[in-house]
């Protein structure tokens, strides 16, 4: 009360306000349907609009006394009328919107009636199916679509109509005016009336054409693809998947159209949906992001790297994905490997006793292991940044920086040692190392070189030691192995002539049967000491590893055979029988040495003839093929062996009966020589027996199946002759010269003599000869001395055969080493003598060039 009315009125509607007093004011008349509603602010602050209907109230003069007016809030009204205004305006626009988005769309669309009848249609529709619109208003959906297509719109149709589904999309295809056809991704609305009713559909058309090219050739590609090719619509539904699926136990069939959730494990699944997210909202996965997941498979699950593109219509709306996945299941394997190498690596560099050390091209160390410490004395951190060159001892530097300067190039590593300086024992450590070169593959600033540190200062000064040692050894070994030549050289010499003129003075007629007893005798010594000799030095041939296996082919039985029969008068002495047993499977020629398996025949044949008092010896041959094994035994009826004496049988100079009462001599070297030469040909041996049953002695050797030896060559050779060959025997023992005048005179030779190496040269400068026979030990000038200027100087023998004539244990090398033609034993016996010189000095048809090494003992 009291307030100006006018002071109550909003701004807006003031000026009005006023207006229609004044109207009043003056009599004019008012238009109540139109000015009669202001705002007025209510008591609270805000504005109501009030209706009035204001008379004036005059007095009796007929003047203007006050205004009387009745008010309605109208204010509900007010606001219904400009809700339905706003929304007149926006129901223009919106179909003016609708008409231009309709008419200038680059789509096609159109509106379809309930019973599949065009509407209406818009340029680009009928520009897509190739009719005028005019002719397509007389048409249905249906006459214009694929046959094959068309059971699948109506379907989807059917569930618009009944509320199954708000709309539906569909790849399609339209036969256009001109016969052709067309793709086109087909969306479907449906419109209501205002009272809910079906009114009509709306189709939303885009052309496929470009789209289904690419996706052909694309397909070609993913088809032919041993990656995993596939499409899957926003809907997560997979709408292709390439024929590699088949790895995995599917066929592409039953993956198309069931959703890609069903194959990803359930721990990957959200990372995946959350990726596939960014994607579709326009974000990139960066490249270093882990995009490996597991898929499932017909018998479980395999790891995959996936690498997905977002596809979008020509709007530029996402409508498919398309991921390529390999198969990375063998690389993570291989990461999973590297990191656990990795691991153990770390693991090992901090607790291994050895230091593990990384240094750069530059030489700068990048890791130390913790074990620096107590090999050099410096913690592993104050190595950080050293170069290792600071610590090294002066003399060893440049040999560490050719080796790593060497793997720095790609060249191979090699191990080298060097000496570094301990920080608090202030003494010098030796370091042994072999650095690599890690991520050659890689820019300089990358790579690595690796390095396994090893103090050996104690192993150092122990291989000193062992140098002094073995300088010592080696001195000792060369003055034994000088000593069993100088001894079997002088052995040999007198035997030389004991058992040369003993067996001349043997076949001598005339001697009563009390002098050939003695002969006998004396020649039978002679050869058990020469057998002495010999086993001494093959046994310490055999123990230098100095025995030499030469083999060949040659007759397994053959061989075996004649070794047992050597032994038949010994045998028939004593009232033994001797048997001889080969397997049918023992091959004709087998490649092995045939001397060294007569003197372990020699050996185990003799050995059972001299322990075995009655009975038998007999010597059996089977052959392994599978292995290629020639098995030999020798078993005896004699006294047999108990398990202590077979224990150490093989040793040397063990012996059965080692007594003083013993009935048997022997060295007892001889079966430690077996096995030797059994083990250096590929075999073993051993014995088997009890007490009263005998002993089997049984070894087997590596024998190839070899060529059997040309028929020929065991043809009956013709009595040996020298008639007219003359001969040279250089010597420096008269014995020995006189002793092969006498055997090679018997055959028609002409011999001559020569003392020394000087003598022989002097002869050979004044006389051709056939044969020379040199001496190896000789005064004045030795026989290798003597052949090289005999081969030097010009003269009638040049060229003629010179055989080495020596009592020397390793006669052999001569032979390789100084170029002699062949080699003759002493002591020797005629008969082999003669042979060598008749190999070398008469034509024979059945023998082959080369040395023949004939052991004329």
């Amino acid at each position: 009360m009291g307030q100006s009315a006018t002071a109550l009125v909003h701004p807006d509607d003031l000026e009005r306000h006023m207006a229609n007093s004044a109207k009043l004011l003056t009599g004019e008349r008012i238009d109540r349907g139109i000015d009669r509603a202001h705002r007025y602010r209510a008591g609270n602050g805000t504005w109501v609009w009030l209706e009035g209907n204001p008379q004036i109230l005059r007095d009796a003069a007929g003047r203007p006394v006050e205004f009387l007016n009745a008010f309605r809030d109208v204010t509900a009204r007010k606001h219904a009328e400009a809700a339905l205004a706003d929304a007149q305006v926006r129901q223009q626009a919106q179909h003016d919107l609708f008409e231009n988005a309709f008419h200038h769309a680059p789509i096609g669309m159109a509106l379809v009636g309930l019973d599949g009848g065009f509407l209406r249609l818009n340029r680009a529709f009928c520009e897509i199916v190739g009719y005028p619109e005019p002719e397509l208003l007389a048409l249905d959906f249906q006459a214009i679509t694929h046959p094959d297509d068309l059971n699948a719109d109506l379907g989807h149709l059917a569930r618009l109509v009944a509320g199954d589904i708000p709309s539906y999309r569909m790849d399609k295809r339209y036969i256009r005016k001109d016969g052709a056809t067309v793709w086109v991704g087909l969306s479907v609305s449906q419109v209501y009336d205002v009272d809910g009713r079906p009114k009509h559909f709306v189709a939303q058309v885009e052309d496929l054409t470009a789209r289904r090219d690419a996706e052909d050739r694309y397909r070609l590609l993913a088809d032919a693809s041993t990656d995993l090719v596939l499409k899957v619509g926003m809907d997560d539904v997979i709408q292709y998947i390439s024929p590699s699926v088949r790895r995995y136990g599917f066929e592409p069939e039953q993956m198309i159209g069931r959703h890609t959730a069903e194959f990803i494990h359930p721990e990957d699944l959200k990372r995946v949906v959350a990726t596939v997210g960014e994607i579709a909202a326009g974000g990139t996965v960066e490249v270093s992001r882990d995009r490996s997941l597991r898929m499932r498979t017909r018998d479980g699950y395999v790891w995959v790297e996936a690498s997905s593109t977002l596809v979008r219509d020509e709007a530029g709306a996402p409508v498919a994905l398309v991921s390529q996945m390999r198969d990375v299941a063998e690389r993570r394997a291989a990461y999973a490997a590297l990191a656990e190498a990795e691991a153990k690596f770390r693991l090992m560099a901090e607790n291994a006793t050895d230091m593990i050390v990384t240094t750069g091209l530059d030489g700068a160390i990048t890791f130390a292991a913790p074990s620096s410490l107590a090999i050099t004395g410096y913690d592993s951190q104050e190595l950080l940044g050293r170069r290792p060159m600071e610590l090294t001892h002066p003399d060893d530097t440049a040999e560490v920086l050719r080796v790593f300067t060497n793997v720095a190039l790609g060249r191979p590593g090699e191990p080298v040692r060097w000496r570094v300086w301990h920080k608090h024992e202030e003494r010098w450590v030796w370091l042994e190392s072999n650095p690599s070169l890690l991520h050659h593959d890689r820019p300089a600033e990358e790579q690595l070189f690796l390095d396994v540190i090893r103090d050996v200062t104690v192993q150092v000064a122990q291989e000193t030691a062992l140098a002094e040692v073995t300088v010592a050894a080696q001195a000792a070994a060369a003055a034994k192995a000088e000593f069993l030549a100088n001894m079997s050289h002088e052995i040999r010499t007198p035997l030389t002539a004991i058992l040369g003129f003993s067996s001349l003075l043997s076949a001598r007629d005339g001697l009563d049967e009390i002098a050939h007893g003695h002969v006998d005798r004396v020649v039978s010594a002679g050869w058990a000491l020469l057998s002495i000799v010999n086993d001494v030095l093959d046994f310490s041939k055999l123990e230098a590893g100095q025995y030499e296996i030469k083999p060949r082919p040659v007759s397994p039985v053959g061989v075996a055979h004649d070794a047992l029969l050597m032994f038949a008068p010994q045998a028939e002495s004593k009232g033994l029988a001797l048997e001889f047993q080969a397997d049918d499977g023992v091959p004709e020629a087998l490649e092995l040495d045939p001397d060294r398996l007569r003197q372990i025949l020699l050996n185990l044949v003799g050995n059972a003839i001299k322990f075995t008092d009655q009975g038998m010896v007999r010597l059996g041959l089977r052959y392994d093929t599978a292995l290629q094994r020639l098995h030999v035994a020798v078993q005896d009826s004699g006294a047999g062996l108990t398990a202590e004496q077979q224990a150490g049988l093989f040793q040397r100079f063990a012996q059965v009966d080692a007594s003083s009462t013993r009935r048997h001599g022997g060295t007892g070297l001889g079966l430690a020589i077996c096995k030797g030469l059994t083990e250096a040909m590929g075999g073993e041996i051993g014995v088997t027996g009890a007490p009263g049953q005998g002993s089997t002695f049984a070894f087997f050797i590596a024998a190839p199946v070899a060529k059997a030896p040309a028929c020929a060559a065991e043809a009956a050779a013709p009595a040996l002759t020298l008639d007219g060959v003359r001969v040279l025997v250089v010597d420096d023992n008269p014995m020995n010269r006189e002793l092969a005048r006498a055997v090679l005179e018997t055959v028609g030779a002409e011999v001559t003599e020569a003392g020394d190496g000087e003598q022989a040269l002097l002869a050979a400068l004044s006389l051709p000869y056939d044969v020379i026979l040199l001496d190896i030990r000789m005064p004045v000038l030795d026989g290798p001395a003597t052949l090289r200027r005999l081969r030097a100087e010009p003269g009638p023998n040049m060229t003629i055969p010179v055989l080495a004539f020596s009592a020397d244990s390793d006669l052999e090398r001569y032979a390789e080493e100084d170029g002699f033609d062949d080699v003759v034993r002493k002591p020797m016996n005629a008969a082999g003598l003669i042979h060598t010189i008749s190999h070398w000095t008469q034509w024979d048809p059945f023998s082959s060039e080369g040395a023949t090494d004939v052991d004329a003992t």
